[in-house]
């Protein structure tokens, strides 16, 4: 197997609504839901048949390695302040 490194950056409208949960340094790793569920980010992958018509989206040691992935590290998921 060969690293290649990778970076994903983007910007999310979050209702007002939700709050922010704080990881152990203060940054912001997640957002507590009204109906008490949260939601954090992850790193996943897209993977799409021959014909490019039908997509499955994979997060799981397991399921990636399945198809020749290995997360080896990652610096950070926290969403900017």
């Amino acid at each position: 197997m060969k690293a290649h490194k990778f970076e994903v950056t983007g910007t999310f409208y979050i209702d007002k609504k939700h709050k922010p949960i704080l990881d152990c340094r203060g940054n912001i790793c997640g957002f507590k839901l009204k109906d008490g569920r949260t939601v954090k980010l992850v790193v996943g992958l897209e993977v799409a048949n021959p014909e490019e018509t039908d997509y499955q989206y994979i997060t799981s040691d397991k399921d990636t390695a399945k198809i020749g992935f290995e997360l080896l590290e990652y610096d950070r998921t926290d969403f900017e302040k």
